[in-house]
């Protein structure tokens, strides 16, 4: 059978299945949670200004300087498409990478004409253990956008050289922008265009290169020129690059450890054992230290070799400088999170994959024969396949990951509770508090441990123990503002309002720009009968997040309770919206609809509120009020009975009850 590039495209997608289709029954695991589940800006259409005016993170409430307005837009598509099911998330992930594997098939085949090379890099990248993580975990989705982008104008860049068309090039423009807005380091698109130019043209003079890819570079300058200032988030030395831990290690030591970083990914590409989330990398503080000068030796080896079969084979050294113009902008020049991260391979790998596939069917090719060359390429795919497979059971939730971080790295007090946290999440409270401790023993001053603890025993109702636990977290670092939203809370919780008031206001001190502390302020305030200063207080929690359930949630219900029926309904109305419902926002909003005399619309609210919870003996209450009081006894007769049967003490529905079977029996007797 005749092997076509059709049915080679067709073999790569399927490469792509194989492995990933398992990631459809995985869950959404770590930043998942803050960038989607608890995101309410990616759950409405509205949201669009904030999106592309905010960094990724700020629905979280998070500091950062990541600007990725498209990652955040493909959240708010696959929203409206499953809501909160992580399979069509996970499935959107696994098309990107299907399709990004495509188009290296078809880049390749643009710049070198070989469909052996371009199958082959193309199978290798698609099953590449190393750069699986992007897929599997959702919150990597920028690294897939953003290398999908960039081929994508890379290929019409191509076109345009070869056709003279204005229409490639303007698409070819329009994708780098698209590139842009999906990850930074798409920054390195206008050298890889320039990459390309030098292959495929004719005219290979710097005159000739600046006339067809100026606009590239005009577009870079003006994108940093909107980072460092309107699209800049934050404040000089307090942002979060300055403040990490690679940070604080001088210019140099950073180039230095490079080396180290390099000789790890090189290995990670090829023997991609040990894989994991945070990967602590000594900085160098030496030339002369022997991992530094081992990471130089076997560097200039690799060198060495790769510059010696270049000169037969040209794609080799073209992988070579793909590879290291788009590692580039990682390789901590300006100071990121850390020095090394899988995921930040995945547009380098391409190059590597390609350099790999050149010297297996060229030069291995040459030397050791059909066969053999043969048995080595297909031993690599099914390693790279089989390890890719199996490495998804890691990525099947937050435990998962932690659990498999906590294998390299049993110490850090973070890890340990960040494993609590997912714990918890999945109704393990036990083994989280556990986690929790663990986490604490191993750093007393480990102030997020101290809150989590506290978290913990506040969500069980213990809030002596929560208390205990808050002003821990807050000795350990006063500056901390999460202890002190706690610990208002659980304040709050055991009827300490004036204690709760002076912790929130600290809160809001340290965190102004924060809306939950307000809606913390506003239950105070209505507890203490200030009803104006909670209003204030939902006010500015809901200017503060206009997307925000429970600001809106919290004054709707505050109007309920002051009478003015007109602003809860329309409070109530922008929570129906923002789709973040529950049965007792379903049961208040079926009160609203009796006061405005609309019956039906209160009937169907308190369905909806059994609905959501089924165990809510409120809704039913309420809905054999309302049957009641419309005369329609044995339907009310119904829902009393079965909120007796969730709670058969309760003397208001064993009144309500008996009085409706009366007024039944009085309906009968007139009839």
């Amino acid at each position: 059978m005749k092997i076509t590039k059709t049915t080679q495209i067709l073999f790569i997608a399927l490469v792509v299945v194989v492995i990933y289709a398992n990631s459809l029954k995985s869950d959404f695991a770590w930043d998942d949670t803050f960038l989607i589940v608890e995101n309410p800006y990616i759950k409405n259409w509205q949201s669009m200004d904030v999106v592309f005016s905010e960094h990724v993170y700020y629905g979280a409430n998070k500091v950062s300087n990541y600007y990725r307005p498209l990652q955040l837009v493909s959240y708010i598509i696959d929203y409206s498409l499953w809501k909160l099911n992580p399979a069509g998330y996970h499935l959107t992930n696994l098309c990107l990478h299907a399709i990004s594997s495509i188009l290296v098939y078809i880049f390749i085949i643009a710049v070198f004409g070989s469909s052996g090379i371009a199958f082959l890099t193309a199978l290798l990248f698609a099953s590449a253990p190393v750069i699986s993580s992007a897929t599997y975990f959702i919150a990597s989705r920028a690294d897939l956008l953003a290398a999908f982008f960039i081929l994508l104008s890379i290929l019409a860049f191509i076109k345009y050289c070869r056709q003279k068309k204005r229409l490639p090039y303007v698409v070819s423009l329009a994708c780098f922008i698209l590139a842009l807005l999906s990850r930074e380091s798409a920054i390195v698109l206008p050298f890889l265009v320039a990459l390309v130019f030098f292959k495929i043209s004719s005219k290979r003079n710097f005159k000739e290169l600046f006339r067809e890819t100026y606009l590239f570079f005009i577009l870079l300058i003006v994108y940093i020129l909107a980072r460092v200032t309107i699209l800049n988030f934050v404040d000089g030395e307090t942002g979060p690059a300055m403040t990490t831990y690679v940070a604080g290690i001088p210019f140099l030591n950073r180039m230095l450890t490079n080396f180290k970083v390099l000789a790890i990914y090189l290995r990670l590409l090829v023997l991609p054992f040990g894989l994991h989330m945070k990967r602590v990398i000594e900085p160098a503080s030496s030339v002369f230290q022997p991992d530094i000068l081992l990471s130089i030796g076997l560097i200039a080896i690799a060198g060495i070799m790769v510059k010696r079969l270049s000169r037969k084979y040209p794609s080799i050294l073209f992988g070579l400088a793909w590879f290291f113009i788009a590692l580039f902008p990682l390789l901590n020049v300006y100071p990121l999170s850390v020095f090394l991260h899988e995921a930040w391979l995945y547009l380098p790998s391409i190059g590597f994959y390609l350099l790999l596939s050149a010297v297996l069917l060229k030069a291995a090719y040459k030397k050791l024969g059909r066969f053999i060359t043969g048995g080595i390429i297909a031993t690599l795919l099914v390693y790279f396949i089989s390890f890719s497979m199996l490495h998804g059971v890691v990525w099947r939730d937050s435990i998962t990951i932690f659990q498999n971080t906590i294998r390299y790295d049993p110490s850090d007090p973070n890890v340990h509770a960040n494993l609590a946290l997912a714990y918890f999440d999945k109704g393990e409270e036990e083994e989280a508090i556990r986690q929790c401790r663990y986490s604490v023993s191993l750093n007393p001053k480990f102030s997020g441990g101290h809150n989590n603890l506290g978290f913990f025993y506040a969500e069980r109702g213990e809030y002596i123990k929560a208390i205990k636990n808050f002003k821990s977290s807050i000795k350990a670092n006063p500056e901390n503002a999460a202890p002190y939203l706690n610990i208002s809370l659980a304040y709050n919780k055991l009827g300490y309002y004036d204690k709760a008031l002076d912790a929130i206001t600290k809160c809001i001190e340290l965190s102004p720009d924060y809306y939950k502390p307000y809606c913390t302020l506003g239950l105070v305030c209505f507890n203490l009968n200030n009803y104006q200063g909670a209003e204030r207080a939902f006010k500015k929690a809901r200017s503060l997040n206009k997307n925000s359930y429970e600001a809106h949630y919290y004054l709707g219900t505050l109007y309920l309770e002051n009478g003015d029926t007109d602003s809860a309904l329309k409070e109530y109305e922008i929570c129906m919206r923002l789709d973040e419902r529950d049965a007792e926002f379903y049961n208040n909003l079926a009160g609203l609809y009796i006061k405005t005399g609309e019956a039906a619309k209160a009937e169907k609210a308190f369905m909806q509120a059994k609905v959501m919870d089924d165990s809510y003996i409120a809704s039913y209450n309420n809905l054999g009020n309302l049957y009641s009081a419309l005369g329609m006894f044995d339907l009310a007769i119904v829902e009393y009975e079965k909120a007796l049967s969730l709670e058969p003490d309760n003397p208001e529905i064993r009144s309500n009850l008996a009085k409706t079977y009366k007024d039944l029996d009085k309906a009968s007797k007139s009839k």
